[in-house]
Order: C-alpha cells, then sequence, then structure tokens
C-alpha cells in the first residue's frame, strides 16, 4: 500500500493537476537527455493563449479553469500521436513532436491547433470564444539540448504576438530545418498553403532582423 502511494505521488509531481497534462517538470526530465540524432528534428512549440485574461476577469477563474480544461483536451485529441502535449504554467502550453514528423506536418499541426482551440467553449449559458498563438521551432544538429531551441519558439511565440495574435510564427530554427526536409526535395512553394507558409517565413525572418538590428 505504501509502494502504491509513493507511485501516485510521483504520478501527480510530474502532472498538472487542473487538466491532467503532463507539466514543465515532466517536460524537462523528458527532453534532459534527449539530443536529435543526425539529420533529425524534433519540432517543438510554444503555445499561448489569446483572450484568456479577459475570460477571467469577465467570468471569474472557475471559467477559467473550464477553458483550461478544454483547450486541453483539444490539445490531446489533435496533437497525438503526432506530438504530445505539456502545461508550461498558466494559459501557455508546450508540445514536443516526434523525430518522424516532418517540419510540413509540424507546422499543419499547428495551424489546426490554432483553429481547434479558436472554437467557442460553452460555459453554462454562454458561449466563450479564445484564440491561441504558437512559435514553433526545431533543435538542429549541434545544439547542446531541445531547451535552447524551446527559447527560440518562445521568441517566435513573442511575434505572433506582435504580429495580430492567432498566428503560427516559425524561428530561423524551423527554417533551416525546412532546407533539409521534403520540401527541398520536390514540392513547390507555389501552392496556397506553403504560399502560405512563405508569408509566415518572410515575416519572421523580418522580425528577427529587427530584434538583432535593435540589439547592436
Amino acid at each position: 500500500m505504501e509502494q502504491l502511494g509513493q507511485v501516485l505521488t510521483a504520478i501527480k509531481a510530474v502532472h498538472d493537476q487542473l487538466t491532467g497534462l503532463p507539466n514543465r517538470l515532466h517536460f524537462e526530465r523528458s527532453v534532459s537527455s534527449r539530443v536529435p540524432a543526425r539529420r533529425q528534428s524534433v519540432g517543438l512549440m510554444q503555445v499561448d493563449l489569446d483572450g484568456f485574461k479577459a475570460i477571467n476577469d469577465t467570468y471569474g477563474h472557475a471559467a477559467g479553469d473550464h477553458v483550461l480544461q478544454v483547450v486541453a483536451a483539444r490539445l490531446r485529441m489533435h496533437a497525438m500521436p503526432l506530438g504530445m502535449p505539456f502545461r508550461n504554467g498558466g494559459d501557455e502550453f508546450i508540445i514536443i513532436c516526434n523525430q518522424s514528423a516532418s517540419s510540413a506536418e509540424v507546422e499543419q499541426l499547428a495551424q489546426t491547433i490554432v483553429a481547434a482551440i479558436s472554437k467557442p467553449i460553452s460555459w453554462r449559458e454562454t458561449e466563450l470564444t479564445i484564440g491561441a498563438s504558437i512559435g514553433v521551432a526545431f533543435p538542429l544538429e549541434g545544439q547542446q539540448n531541445i531547451m535552447h531551441a524551446l527559447e527560440e519558439a518562445d521568441a517566435a511565440l513573442y511575434a505572433a504576438k506582435q504580429n495580430g495574435k492567432g498566428q503560427v510564427v516559425l524561428s530561423d530554427s524551423f527554417l533551416a530545418a525546412c532546407q533539409n526536409d521534403v520540401w527541398t526535395s520536390g514540392q513547390d512553394l507555389g501552392g496556397e498553403t506553403d504560399g502560405r507558409i512563405g508569408k509566415q517565413i518572410l515575416l519572421i525572418r523580418n522580425w528577427f532582423s529587427g530584434l538583432k538590428a535593435g540589439g547592436q
């Protein structure tokens, strides 16, 4: 009985009690020894809810908790089996994708998640509406660990917030991953989807260029 209690305590320590998702500690333990193999990348997403504070302020924390639980369920539904969602804290989430996921699949998953989270959420007799902004990055060969890419994803997320919210913004490491992905082996960037991705690539290039210039 005591051993079972210890197991349950250990499980609770690495899972968020409100949403049931793995928490930040679980994420850090999962990636601490996980370094991308040669020519392999692991897609990372930083997800932040748009308009969540207004829900809390207007309808109370019970409504906010309900929103977080619904968002967690939607993340599970759409992220798996391509990736694993974690609650980073507050209204922020992390998704780490499988090494088998291509950059195109990761980008499409991010777009799917934005659309899923944006659907109305029923709360008592009210329909609550929130959005999501996502920053995407890939830890590439030569990086010490995945945590560095998480910082890049966070910077891309900040760019998404600054450029109107409800967007998926791609980091420099994502662009580098694309060069070694299927897009460079025969797929055209002229289609509707890839054309949209191209605009986002231009956005993040311009934003990072401005950030670097401002820091000089």
